[in-house]
Parts: C-alpha cells; structure tokens; sequence
C-alpha cells in the first residue's frame, strides 16, 4: 500500500485531513475447503477524518476509510487514534 496525506487546518487546533491509498490484493473466498472464487489486482481507497490538538501537546483523530477490493467488496470503517506532539 502506498498512501498520501494531506492536512487541512481550519482553526488553531483543529484541522480536516485527506489520505488517498493505491494497494496491490490477492485473496481467495473458500467454502468447505474449496475456492470457489479468486481475484487479484490493484485499487483505489481513500479517507477524511478530523483531528484536535490540545493545549498539553495530546491529539485525537477520528477517519472514516474506505478501501475498494475490485468490483465485489468494499470495506469502510472508522479509525480512532491519539497522539502526542512534543
């Protein structure tokens, strides 16, 4: 996976971030031992998230992701994360 981000500040502590993923996937979906499908390749994903500085040098960040698997499965989710800037 390769990836790039971007920060976007809004205000002193708080800014708005956008990340743009570009992956390589091989799986296979196996019932009762046996593949009954396999696809490989390359896609896209991408993510937007809100991240808050406090005065104590803390950070949280919350992104909500979305990464495509070609044309039959797609996975979203929410990441949550702190930080600490010295």
């Amino acid at each position: 996976m390769i990836s790039a981000e971007v920060d976007f500040p809004i205000l002193i502590r708080n800014s708005l971030s956008l990340k743009v993923n570009t992956f390589q996937y091989d799986y296979n979906i196996i019932d009762d031992n046996k593949i009954v499908y396999n696809h490989d390749g390359s896609d896209l994903g991408c993510a937007f998230g809100w991240m808050y500085q406090f005065d104590n040098g803390l950070g949280s960040k919350t992104v909500f992701e979305t990464l495509y698997f070609g044309q039959y499965i797609t996975i979203k989710g929410i990441n949550a994360g702190i930080s600490y800037r010295f």
